[in-house]
């Protein structure tokens, strides 16, 4: 559950998971249609990429749907003139398309840019806390699965909506082994 709906985890246990699955999957799809020769598989490929497209959105993973656009850009780098062409219009069309069918994935994204509430001060707070923890365990951090206990000594005041993890994976190694 998230707020007012669901985020998709498919069968992983975490939505971010599942969005680098999806991500990775829509582009290697997206580059066998694109890159070779048209004919009936690559309907069923094509078909594949907007499911998969989709997943994306529903799993509300904004890394992965940057990870995406990187991937896009990628394409467009390397395609040729038609290929950047096609690209650029599937990605116009679908970034119009997707956040009216998943409303959710705009906000998540202008959350970033809010103040109040659900702005990224929680996630900045947390950020800051590993910081502390890190520069209190610079070596060999507090250990993994251990987050909590540093969190709860070092923590910086303020709101959380979440203290699992430091929601940073160069931050999370860093806590949980020490910077060596």
């Amino acid at each position: 559950p998230m707020e007012r709906g669901f985020v998709a985890v498919g069968t992983f246990s975490h939505h971010l998971t599942l969005g680098g699955i999806l991500m990775l999957g829509t582009i290697i799809a997206l580059s066998q249609v694109l890159f070779s020769p048209f004919d009936k598989k690559n309907i069923v490929i094509s078909v594949a990429v907007v499911v998969l497209a989709i997943g994306l959105f529903v799993s509300y993973s904004r890394s992965a749907i940057i990870g995406l656009v990187f991937g896009l850009g990628g394409l467009v780098y390397f395609g040729d003139k038609k290929l950047k062409k096609t690209v650029i219009i599937l990605s116009v069309v679908s970034g119009l398309i997707l956040p009216i069918i998943v409303p959710g994935t705009a906000q998540r994204f202008l959350n970033v840019f809010s103040s109040g509430e659900h702005n990224e001060g929680p996630r900045i707070r947390l950020w800051l806390t590993s910081i502390e923890i890190i520069k209190h365990h610079p070596l060999f951090g507090v250990g993994q699965g251990n987050f909590d206990e540093g969190f709860e000594r070092y923590h910086i005041p303020g709101k959380y909506h979440n203290h699992a993890h430091p929601h940073n994976d160069f931050l999370s190694v860093a806590v949980d082994g020490g910077l060596i």
